[in-house]
């Protein structure tokens, strides 16, 4: 802490209060359930002719966020003095914006909560020492089943700033594919998907509905959901063997890159990228693998 004049400059925290060859010089601010410390400096008595001597504390920290399955990002509350009081703040902060179901990943101290995005949009949450190793386990945690690495989103250290996602930006906008699974072990010729749907729900009962709508009903058990996404795109693809492909990404480059990455694994020697389709974008549309229309 940096304080102006002579005096408050030497200023330093003092836990239990001035001990010998110091003076209480003040307080530090408190407010936003931080409480206020006493500080110290030296009187001038202290050792080596009584010259400064600066003592460092440790002080620490508590802090907690909450999720909301809706929204692609977090509640934060950080910097607590006290164990207890981040924990429930983070949830009633974000149970006050979304009318309910949020769930907290704990409340913890001395340390950093990493954030990454998978290739659906979901955040995956690590806890490590500090916020670089945070960011490396949250990763490596989400990589595993991933075509590409997991996009990192960001990390918190318990001493942090308050944060508040933008809902406007960050509440999901879903789509849903889903397609006919031949009987005779051939390739779906067709792909219906919702998308621009607030809810995982109502994308998933749009694209099942157009894909049933066109099987028939004696065929409805043969739709299945392809791939899904909030706020994010589903990349279509053909290979030379009439394979098709829907990928899911976060960003439209991820998901061209994943789509071909998806085709080397199979080993496919012609891929055609077809449409991108957009998470965000209200439609209802129904695509043609065999002539790229929509």
């Amino acid at each position: 802490m940096a304080y102006s004049g002579t005096a408050q400059a030497q200023a330093y925290i003092c836990p239990n209060g001035p001990g010998p060859g110091e003076n209480q010089v003040g307080t530090t601010p408190g407010g936003n359930g931080v409480a206020s410390m006493p500080l110290c400096a030296s009187d001038g008595s202290g050792p080596s002719g009584g010259g400064y001597q600066r003592r460092y504390v440790h002080v620490d920290t508590y802090a907690a966020a909450a999720y909301h399955p809706a929204v692609g990002d977090f509640w934060f509350v950080g910097a607590r003095a006290l164990p207890g009081q981040a924990e429930p703040e983070a949830l009633r902060r974000c149970n006050a914006a979304m009318g309910g179901g949020c769930k907290s990943l704990g409340e913890f101290t001395g340390s950093a909560l990493g954030f990454a995005r998978n290739d659906r949009g979901e955040l995956w949450s690590a806890r490590a020492g500090d916020a670089l190793q945070a960011r490396d386990q949250a990763i490596a945690d989400c990589s595993k089943d991933q075509i590409l690495t997991c996009q990192w989103w960001t990390s918190r250290n318990s001493y942090d700033h308050d944060y508040t996602p933008d809902l406007t930006k960050r509440r999901y906008r879903f789509a849903v594919a889903a397609w006919i699974k031949p009987s005779d072990g051939g390739h779906p010729s067709q792909l219906y998907l919702a998308s621009g749907r607030d809810s995982y729900a109502a994308a998933e009962a749009a694209a099942m509905a157009a894909c049933r709508a066109q099987s028939g009903a004696s065929g409805a058990a043969t739709c299945v959901i392809a791939n899904w996404v909030g706020n994010g795109f589903i990349q279509t693809a053909r290979d030379e063997t009439g394979r098709v492909y829907a990928i899911s990404e976060v960003t439209e480059q991820r998901a061209r890159d994943a789509a071909m990455a998806t085709c080397r694994i199979k080993r496919a020697s012609d891929c055609r990228l077809q449409t991108l389709y957009d998470s965000r974008i209200s439609t209802d549309t129904v695509h043609d693998f065999s002539t790229n229309n929509r």
